[in-house]
């Protein structure tokens, strides 16, 4: 039987899922569980959207006036705000059978993101929709207000994506077949409370996430590896939640509890 996952995601979660270890709110291992996937969803999933996005951008504000006329995906859906700065809205089931939609300002600092060091802003990145490899998987995502999502060019075909001080997500392109990505991730973050609760999470070891398409206009991510999150109380070791994920398989935790 499939496991069903509704999540809303914002920030801070930590202090909404753990916080509190009450009679009212008991911490059992699918709350636990809850609370990796909502951090694994944040720190990787979304950082490949995102930079998915900001990618074909790219590649769209390159093309001449008759190509970008002739782009389904970004022509008719975005506006200029300010210089170098674009609001990006769009629904995808108008060319799919895909439930998501993305709503996102960013300006890209009049850089490619194929230039060396260049750098691209988030100020806003929404999205909802449903999960591509775990169709089962609703998410909800909206960025904080006044927080900031940031794509900076490392070295080629490689991209470093940080949310705030106290997470970041490094992800190198393995290879692109067909218009789908293939990326290789390391993901780090930490998220602290103000009742002496904290957090570690992060991949652990190779973690992909590959894209293939499954029919016309619609693709499916595949989530290969081990995302850990630690937790702590007055900085002392105190619960855990360890995925595992394997392509074609569903998701295995390993919890405290």
């Amino acid at each position: 039987m499939k496991r069903l996952y509704i999540l809303i995601l914002a920030l801070p979660l930590l202090a909404g899922c753990l916080a509190d270890y009450s009679d009212v709110n008991v911490i059992n291992a699918a709350s636990l569980e809850k609370y990796a996937m909502q951090t694994m969803i944040q720190n990787v999933i979304l950082p490949v959207e995102a930079l998915e996005l900001a990618i074909d951008f790219d590649e769209y504000l390159k093309k001449t006036d008759e190509e970008k006329e002739k782009d389904v995906f970004f022509y008719g859906n975005i506006s200029k705000e300010e210089e170098n700065e674009y609001v990006i809205k769009i629904d995808f089931s108008k060319f799919s059978d895909e439930y998501r939609t993305i709503y996102c300002r960013l300006n890209t600092k009049g850089c490619s993101l194929t230039d060396a060091g260049a750098e691209w802003e988030y100020k806003n990145f929404n999205m909802y929709g449903n999960d591509f490899s775990l169709s089962n998987l609703d998410y909800s995502f909206t960025l904080p207000q006044d927080s900031k999502l940031t794509v900076m060019a490392e070295e080629e075909s490689t991209w470093a994506l940080t949310f705030d001080e106290h997470t970041a997500c490094r992800m190198k392109m393995k290879s692109k077949n067909d218009s789908l990505y293939e990326w290789l991730i390391e993901a780090q973050g930490k998220e602290t409370t103000t009742r002496e609760i904290s957090a570690d999470f992060g991949t652990s070891g190779n973690f992909t996430i590959k894209e293939r398409s499954i029919k016309a206009n619609v693709k499916e991510n595949i989530y290969s590896g081990k995302f850990n999150v630690n937790i702590y109380k007055d900085g002392e070791p105190y619960d855990y939640c360890y995925l595992t994920f394997t392509p074609g398989e569903m998701m295995k935790s390993q919890t405290s509890r």
